[in-house]
């Protein structure tokens, strides 16, 4: 008669043998917000609660010839109105979201939920902020596009109203970031009287994929990492170096999505890169967002609901300083 085992996976090892789990649950990957950093223009005196903010701008008197503001010794002047400001309203939007985990889960689970509960909401709190900052930058309407048309690869502009820039479809999986386009974004903002942010520079916020090509591209003879300027100012986080006058910060946040016609493996992936001067944007905030502890009424208080709140917005401020460069990158030219 031949041996009957007793193992792990049957008869009595089955509900003996089971499987362990580490208690210490880890988050999944995450790429920290970054944009809402931009808004550096805030309320400076407001008035009273409403349910709009208007951020107003004074209009310069008109300039005029020399001859036109030469005076007469004996000839009184005559008076100029000083005209009316211009204005921007931001309108309240209220956010949120929140979770409702019962007390059973609590008890009947192998960890303490109670941590994981506050990092998870906590972080739905800055990427929804983030995104919606995000949104308002990529509706700016200052434009550097390189592409490739008719077999030629240009670069093409529009800022504030001037220019023309080429079809977003036109970009091809070659179109990576140059040089050009970063001075051209630039010299625009020069022109335009656009102030810097830091260390007499603009500052930019670029995806990885488009990074490694604008290094790769200027070469080590003009990039300037950020150890040799750093005691100037204050690093932010994720700044690569400088380059053309621009400091550069690099996120994954950065939007990039598919532009062209064919399936997603010929189409081309189109990465935006900010460009920013001071006062690019505006935050109005009513109530700043932060986590909240909700009320649930129940016999037995079973109902704990987390979640975040606030009452904030944004809006492009001072729109010359807002510069949106739109190529491919070598990395990831397709899907």
């Amino acid at each position: 008669m031949a041996d009957a085992f007793t193992t792990t996976g049957s008869g009595y090892g089955t509900n003996l043998v089971t499987l362990a789990y580490d208690k210490l649950i880890e988050t999944n990957l995450r790429v920290l917000p970054k944009f809402r950093e931009i808004a550096d223009k805030k309320v400076g005196s407001l008035t009273h609660n409403g349910s709009s903010i208007r951020f107003q701008f004074n209009t310069d008197i008109a300039e005029t010839s020399v001859a036109s503001a030469t005076l007469e010794e004996t000839v009184d002047t005559d008076s100029v109105a000083i005209p009316a400001t211009s204005y921007i309203d931001i309108a309240q939007l209220e956010l949120g979201r929140s979770v409702l985990p019962v007390k059973k889960i609590n008890l009947m689970s192998i960890a303490n939920i109670d941590p994981w509960v506050a990092n998870a909401v906590g972080f739905n709190m800055t990427k929804t902020l983030d995104n919606a900052v995000l949104a308002k930058l990529d509706a700016g309407a200052n434009i550097v596009r390189v592409s490739t048309t008719s077999g030629t690869q240009t670069t093409s502009s529009v800022y504030e109203g001037v220019g023309t820039v080429a079809a977003k479809t036109a970009i091809t999986a070659a179109d990576t970031m140059k040089s050009d386009a970063v001075r051209r974004a630039v010299t625009k903002m020069r022109a335009a009287g656009v102030q810097t942010k830091a260390a007499g520079m603009y500052v930019a916020y670029i995806h990885p994929e488009v990074s490694a090509d604008l290094r790769t591209e200027t070469g080590n003879n003009v990039w300037r990492t950020p150890h040799e300027y750093q005691a100037v100012s204050p690093l932010f986080g994720g700044e690569l170096g400088s380059w053309e006058g621009v400091r550069f910060i690099e996120t994954a946040n950065a939007t990039n999505t598919q532009s062209g016609s064919g399936s997603s493996t010929t189409q081309t992936r189109v990465y935006n890169t900010y460009v920013t001067g001071a006062q690019a944007l505006a935050e109005a905030v009513w109530k700043e967002p932060g986590m909240e502890i909700g009320k649930i009424e129940d016999r037995f208080n079973r109902f704990n609901p987390v979640g975040w709140y606030g009452i904030i917005n944004w809006a492009l401020y001072r729109t010359p300083a807002l510069v949106r460069i739109e190529t491919a990158a070598s990395g990831r030219p397709n899907a």
